[in-house]
Formats: structure tokens, C-alpha cells, sequence
């Protein structure tokens, strides 16, 4: 390029809506159900090029064919959309919410469909394309990322699917299938609580709660959402549709309204023992991929919860002068180590 010169300077703000890397940009996620067919599919889009491979898969874009950059370049101009393939995942990105109509159109034009829709989401530039560069595994990770702050002091954040159910008894089926504790709560909502099959401290694996025309599946961590999601999504694509993940602050007591707590007594006392064994067998960064039953056996480990415990209670202090309460107290975390409380930590 020739004949290039700089006619004027301008800083930009965090958050400027001048900014290129700040624009809104919509994402599709889609799961690959048969990478063949889809391939076909692709072949039919024009002015489609590969533009590096990735780890799992690759990265692909659509250009326009005639680019008028008379009105300066930006970081999108002349893209349409970019479509990454990574590992059996699919996803279209694109600044046209319509583009992404557009393109489901011709993905699902024949059927068998080589895809199947997970969700939809409206993400930053920057963001939506730190996908590309590798820093996710899977599109999800960033919405966890996202939100990443809401998580517990004690390292147990719970992680939420939505489904919109289709298929209302096909789902009643499955859940009647599930090694657990399932009621009614106020509002015609059915809850189940899956048990894992650990032989050695078998404990709480996932919770469901089903609406009237939808589904949430949650568990603790990464690990234990893809194993209840890959459980629960066997053999019932026809019956549900993934609308994203969330982390509920209020994780598994959510669900202890006024009204529930009045039907089951009981029912308070059984997650927080679901919640402590949960926890005291569950590995954590904070104690150096240790879980609390192994790291109260060692002198670092037992370092390592106290530390942990300060944490909680100078969290626990905050709720108090916000006048909220965790529903679980440092105390009880230290009965179920055996430990005693020493001072305030």
C-alpha cells in the first residue's frame, strides 16, 4: 500500500462506542452430528475460505466480494461471518444477527441436519474472538469466564443448563430414571436430586428442576455439568433445545423459599449434607488440587484450609452487614473436618 498518511489521532476510552473491539457481534453454537454432511453443506457457501487450522478443527470466513474501504478499514470489513469448527462443536460468528438466520436457513435446508442447535448469544468483538485464538476449549467457557466472579468462597460454583423441553413426557421418563430423591415444589415444579455412583463416598451428582415448558440441569464445577449434560442429552435431542448456561449465586438452596421450607422441613438439613460431603470430596485450586478430606491429613493442607476459612468468614461478615446469610457457616465446614475454631482466623 502506497500513499498512506496520518490525518488525525484520536485516543480511545475503555468502553467507546468507537472503539472496532468494543462492537457487538452475534454467536450460534451448534453441536456436529455428522462433520461429512456438514462439509457439504459449507462446499454451497460462497466466497468461503479456510483461514488457519485449529487444534481440534479449523477456522473458516466469508467475505464479501467487493470491498469499498473509501470510508477507512475497520476490523470486521468485509467479513460476513466467521465459522469455526472445534473438536464437535460449530460456531457462527458473524456482526448481522440476520447472517445467522441466514446460514441456519442453509444448514438446515436437508434433513438428516448435520447439526444441532445449542444456543445463541450476543458477546464482544474482543471476546467472541479469543475463542479463535485458542484460550477456550469449548465456546461455553467463555460465558463461565464471564462470570466468572459468582462463584462461592469455598471454591464450589454451580453451574446451570437451560433447555426449552419439546417433548414434556420423554423428559418425565428420563428423570424417573435417575438414581435420587425427587418433589413438588410450590409453583408446580418438580426437582430431582441425582446421586452419583462413586463407590466410596457416593453423594449428590446433579440437580433438575422441570418447568412447564423448560428444564435446568446443575452440578458442581466443570466436570460434573458435562457429565449430567452428556447423561441427560443422550438419545433426547428431539425432546429438548439448549439455551445456555448461567452460575447460580444461590446454587443448590435457591430452591428454600418461605413456601418450600414450610412443605419440606427437612428438606434445608439434606442439601447442606449433600453441599459439606460435596465438598469436602471435591478438588480444589486453592488447596492444591487437594480435596479437604486429604488436605486436613497434611501440615500444608491444613495451612491451606485455614486460609480458605479466613476467606469465608470475612465473607460472611460482608453478607452480614448487607444483611444477607450463606447458607452455609464456617462452622459447619469445620464439623464436618473435625477441626476446632481457633479465634477469628
Amino acid at each position: 500500500m502506497t500513499n498512506i498518511a496520518q490525518t488525525a489521532h484520536t485516543k480511545l476510552e475503555n468502553g467507546s462506542s468507537t472503539d472496532p473491539f468494543a462492537v457487538p457481534v452475534f454467536c450460534r453454537v451448534y453441536e456436529i452430528i455428522n462433520v461429512d454432511d456438514l462439509f457439504e453443506v459449507l462446499d454451497r457457501v460462497d466466497n468461503i475460505r479456510e483461514v488457519e487450522e485449529l487444534p481440534y478443527g479449523m477456522h473458516m470466513r466469508v467475505t464479501c466480494y467487493d470491498d469499498d474501504y473509501n470510508h477507512g478499514v475497520t476490523f470486521m470489513s468485509g467479513v460476513i461471518a466467521d465459522l469455526v469448527i472445534n473438536g464437535d462443536e460449530f460456531v457462527i460468528i458473524a456482526q448481522q444477527h440476520d447472517t445467522l438466520e441466514d446460514l441456519h436457513s442453509l444448514l438446515t435446508l436437508e434433513s438428516p441436519y448435520p447439526l444441532i442447535s445449542r444456543g445463541e448469544y450476543e458477546l464482544g468483538l474482543a471476546t467472541a474472538y479469543s475463542y479463535l485464538s485458542g484460550r477456550y476449549l469449548q465456546f461455553e467457557d467463555i460465558l463461565l469466564d464471564e462470570q466468572e466472579g459468582i462463584a462461592f468462597e469455598d471454591g464450589m460454583r454451580f453451574i446451570t443448563a437451560r433447555y426449552a423441553v419439546k417433548d414434556r413426557a420423554a423428559v418425565l421418563s428420563r428423570l424417573k430414571s435417575l438414581p435420587g430423591i425427587s418433589m413438588i415444589l410450590p409453583g408446580q415444579l418438580e426437582v430431582v436430586y441425582q446421586h452419583d455412583n462413586c463407590p466410596h463416598h457416593p453423594g449428590f451428582m446433579a440437580e433438575y428442576i422441570v418447568g412447564s415448558n423448560w428444564i435446568t440441569v446443575s452440578a458442581f464445577g466443570e466436570r460434573d455439568i458435562s457429565a449430567a449434560r452428556q447423561f441427560f442429552e443422550e438419545g433426547m435431542y428431539d425432546a429438548l433445545e439448549f439455551d445456555g448456561l448461567e452460575i447460580r449465586a444461590d446454587g443448590i438452596f435457591e430452591v428454600l423459599t418461605p413456601e418450600t421450607k414450610k412443605s419440606y422441613p427437612q428438606l434445608e438439613g439434606q442439601l447442606k449434607e449433600m453441599y459439606l460431603h460435596k465438598w469436602y470430596h471435591s478438588h480444589f485450586a486453592a488447596l492444591r488440587g487437594m480435596t479437604p478430606s486429604e488436605a486436613c491429613q497434611t501440615e500444608e493442607g491444613t495451612r491451606l484450609l485455614w486460609a480458605m476459612f479466613k476467606h469465608i468468614t470475612q465473607k460472611e461478615q460482608q453478607r452480614r452487614v448487607r444483611g444477607e446469610r450463606k447458607k452455609i457457616g464456617v462452622k459447619e465446614y469445620l464439623g464436618k473436618l473435625n477441626l476446632q475454631q481457633e479465634g477469628e482466623f
